[in-house]
Formats: C-alpha cells, structure tokens, sequence
C-alpha cells in the first residue's frame, strides 16, 4: 500500500468497529450494489487487480473507503487443474499491512465473493488471525464430490457417479466395469470436483471414448466425477443466508427444457435464460424453494452469504429435482442487473449487508413476472467483422443487444460458459409471445462470422 492509502486505513480503524475486506482475483469487479447502506460502524476496502481501475463505475466506486490496486500478473489460475491451486501472491504483503495499520485484529472481517478465489482468501484469514470462513468449510462446501456426499446423506437426489483421482494409480479396465455397474450406459459427464464455468468437463459418448479420455487425462493433478449425463431443464436457485438460520430466496435462473450449459457449449447454440422471483417460477419450477431449504440444511454453509444452487428438473413443470451443485459466492454479473430488476435485492448489496448488519434481511419485491428473456451466444470460430443485424420479421418484441468482443476479434470456439461473443434482451409483455419470439430468435439468427483461413 502507498503511505496515502496506509493513511485511509488508519483513519478507519480509528473511525470504524469493523473493517470488511474483499480480495478479488478476477478482472472484472462489482457491477451493480444498488441500495447498498452502509452502516455507520462498518469500513469497506477491496484488494483488486489493476485492470479494473478504469472500468469501476463512480457509483461502485464510492461504495468502498478503501480500494487498492495491485499487479495480477503473477497470480496462478489459467494454468491450474483445480482451483486448490489458484495463488494471489500480493494478497500476503497487503494482508500483513492491514494487521499492521489496523493494529486489532478483532476488527478486520475478510469477505469471500470469487469461487476461484475463496481457498486463497481463507487462507489468509487463517494466517492472519482475523475473521473469515474457515479453509476447512470452504473445502467443504466448493468441493463437488464432499457437497454430494452431504446431499445424498440427507436422501437428496443427485446423478450417479464415480469418482476417479487421475494422479493416482488406477485400473482402466476396472473404472470402465464400475461405470457400467454404477452408472449404466453412455453418454457419461466427467467434470473437476474443484473448478467452475464449465471448465474440464467432457461429455462421452461411448466406452472407447471413455477409454481414450482416461489415456489423455491420467496423471493429471485433478480429481473428477463420472456421472450419468442428466437431462431435463438445469437450473440455478440464488438465496442469501441470514443469521438467523434462515434464508431469504431471491431469483431462480432456468433454461428451455431440455437443455443445460454443457449442451449449450458442445453444439454452439444460443442458450434462452428466464429469470424471476421463486414465486413467480412457480408454474414451470413447482416448490423449488421446498427443494433448495434441503440442500441448504444438508449442506450446512457458513452463515451470513450469498449462496447459489444448481440442479436438474428431469420431468417438465414436475418436483423431479436433482441436485448438482452448490457456488458459495453471487450467481454472475450478467444476473446482477436481472436480480435486482426482478426482486428489487441486488444480490452483492445483499452479500455485504448480511455481513455488515447482523439484522438484515433483504426485501424482495412481490412483482409480476419478468417480461424479459435472455439469449445467450457463445463464441464460434472465425473473425467478427461486422455486427449483424437484428433480426426484424416474425418479432414485435422489444430487442436490446450487447456486443462483448470488439470488430475484428479472431474468436474460437467457446470452452468455458464464460466465453460468450453476444447477449440479447428480448421483451414483451405478453408472455406467450415473449417464449414464441425469443424461441424463433434462438432457432433463426445467428452472428455472422467470417471463416479463418489458415
């Protein structure tokens, strides 16, 4: 820290009883924290990367006392096959200049909000001395095969699966018996018990390819799940966990049936999102909150926080839920804006309230259902020299669109959910016309993109 951003943090820890910290890896930071108040009592400061100086809205800005910006070029991620491995390097010395300048340690509160981040961050808490949620619970709770394990305890539905340590000896005529015992028939999901964003899933078709894929990936440092591949319509549920032992349930995030993130990013085709409140899911997720109340008793997470839920509905508008996995962390920024729109309760006000008044509860709107739909593009191979045209016969409904990769982008095929070149917004207040337009939308158009030649 320079002497003038020391000099901040001197004034509140005079000034303050707590100082709450955010240490953030990614390079892109808050986006919406509406309705965010800050009690007298409470300092907020984030430890951040550097590219995110010119990209912070005033108003973000000005939610925090305190950001200081460091150089992210010698963190540990994009190389990693478990993110028990992401390193932040600078957050050690910015760390031990906190406890230094605050001087009591009982006044500092280190926050995790960054999936890929929370190990790195716990860690610190420990050395450190200050409050923060354990390595342990964190351990807990973000690693996919131990949150099963719990679910399935507590008679909760999951895929079946077999775990397998690819860094360990083991017998591939054996695995592929067990799959066969276990699971029953291809296509199988493998996916890391230890990453996010789709990152190092693979879905197999067959027991050759099973074979191969396991030839490729042994010895890799990495534990991961072989799964039935599930199908029906996957969904994600957003709550906020109060400290009173109960929760608040925001927004519930789900897709066409039929379809899941996975499928989206194998066959490139835009994936249609609805949003809205649980109770406005009702008629197509019924008692979602019932099934959500589960999980979150059977897991169990460190209270107060934002904590997401993901799972399948195999059977249409039905209870047939399973449960996939859990994220200790805010659901995305591209849902940040639609939360709040649809509940009236950002989701990073409500992570930082929870925490900064032990009374909070947030208040979610009883509106009517969301008029919007959202398509999401994932990036294909080839140059993206022009911005195509919306589309404009067979819609009357409003359409907004946002571009994420500048003209002239030499784009490859989407790996990771992340990896998306276009969002539509498409709106219409009749409902039925919505769902009819945004459908032919997802069938119909398609950016353009110019071939690679090589």
């Amino acid at each position: 820290m320079s002497p003038e951003e020391r000099e901040v943090l001197r004034r509140l820890a005079t000034s303050k009883k707590k100082i709450f910290v955010v240490i953030r890896r990614k390079t892109v930071f808050f986006s919406c924290m509406k309705g965010l108040t800050k009690p007298e009592h409470a300092g907020l400061v984030a430890f951040i990367p550097e590219q995110n100086r010119g990209t912070i809205s005033d108003h973000i800005r000005k939610c925090f006392d305190l950001v200081v910006f460091y150089d992210q070029s010698r963190n540990q991620f994009y190389d990693v096959d478990s993110y028990e491995d992401v390193r932040i390097p600078d957050k050690d010395a910015f760390g031990d200049q906190l406890v230094e300048v605050v001087g009591d340690k009982s006044k500092i509160e280190l926050l995790l909000t960054e999936e890929s981040a929370n190990r790195e961050v716990a860690r610190l808490g420990e050395r450190l001395g200050v409050k923060c949620v354990s390595p342990a619970d964190v351990h807990r709770i973000q690693n996919k095969d131990l949150m099963i394990d719990a679910v399935k305890k507590s008679g909760i539905p999951t895929a079946r699966s077999i775990p397998i340590c690819l860094s360990s000896a083991f017998s591939t005529h054996q695995l592929l018996s067990q799959i066969e015992e276990r699971i029953g028939s291809y296509p199988v999901f493998i996916r890391p018990t230890s990453m996010a964003d789709c990152n190092g899933t693979a879905t197999i078709e067959s027991q050759e390819e099973m074979r191969r894929w396991l030839d490729e990936n042994r010895g890799k440092k990495q534990v991961c799940l072989i799964e039935e591949y599930l199908s029906g319509r996957e969904w994600v549920a957003v709550v906020c966990l109060l400290n009173d032992g109960t929760f608040e349930p925001l927004l519930v995030r789900f897709l066409e049936f039929g379809w899941s993130n996975v499928l989206h990013i194998d066959t490139g085709h835009p994936l249609l999102l609805r949003m809205d409140t649980f109770d406005n899911a009702q008629h197509e997720l019924p008692n979602i909150e019932t099934f959500v109340s589960r999980v979150v008793a059977a897991l169990r997470p460190p209270r107060p926080h934002i904590f997401t839920i993901q799972g399948f509905q195999r059977k249409e508008r039905s209870e047939d839920y399973v449960f996939v996995e859990c994220s200790y962390r805010p659901a995305g920024n591209r849902i940040n804006s639609v939360c709040h729109k649809v509940c009236g309760v950002c989701q990073e006000t409500a992570l930082f309230m929870s925490h900064m008044d032990p009374t909070y509860r947030p208040v979610v709107n009883k509106s009517a259902p969301n008029n919007e739909i959202y398509l999401w593009y994932p990036c294909q191979k080839g140059v993206l020299e022009e911005y195509t045209p919306l589309p404009k016969e067979n819609v009357s409904s409003e359409i907004t669109v946002k571009w994420l990769k500048p003209l002239g982008s030499l784009l490859s095929k989407a790996k990771l959910m992340s990896h998306q070149m276009v969002y539509l917004t498409v709106k219409n207040d009749d409902p039925d016309k919505l769902l009819e337009e945004a459908r032919w939308i997802a069938d119909n158009w398609m950016p353009k993109l110019k071939p690679i030649v090589t």
